[in-house]
């Protein structure tokens, strides 16, 4: 690896140790060569964080958090929620949902299908759900989730 990256083997070394620390890397078990020590075999651990994919329809929000693999931990449909602090009850929802995955893990993204389309800013042709043509929308999921957030049209 390090020849690979042209860096130096104790920098290589030192940012591992930094990833498995971080729990990024996961050791399973250790190597065989003819002579020397043992190599640690490591692998990338996809539980290391969750991501979100959110259907956000005018009658339900289906809500699925996934490891990196995208193996689903957890999925809910609830009724979609109306007024003006949809985007505030969407993410509690996720969060609620995140609280029962693995203990630890952080939500790394979101994605979001709507029924408007996304234009600039702002979510637009929604007549189904006019809260989420008000101004500022994205803006608050975008700080309600704290991570990278994706926003699409569902069709």
């Amino acid at each position: 690896m390090a020849r690979r990256l042209e860096l130096s083997k104790p920098t290589v070394s030192q940012t591992v140790e930094l990833l498995v620390r971080q729990g990024v890397l996961q050791e399973v078990g250790r190597g065989r060569i003819p002579a020397g020590r043992a190599p640690r075999l490591l692998m990338f651990n996809a539980r290391h964080v969750v991501v979100a994919g959110i259907d956000l329809g005018a009658s339900n929000l289906r809500i699925a958090l996934a490891d990196l693999d995208g193996q689903i931990f957890v999925s809910r449909t609830l009724p979609t929620p109306q007024g003006e602090d949809l985007p505030e009850r969407v993410t509690r929802a996720t969060r609620a949902l995140q609280g029962e995955c693995l203990p630890g893990t952080r939500l790394a993204g979101v994605v979001i299908g709507t029924p408007g389309v996304v234009s600039g800013n702002r979510i637009r042709l929604a007549p189904n759900l006019p809260a989420l043509e008000r101004p500022g929308v994205l803006k608050r999921l975008r700080e309600g989730f704290g991570c990278p957030l994706e926003v699409h049209n569902d069709v």
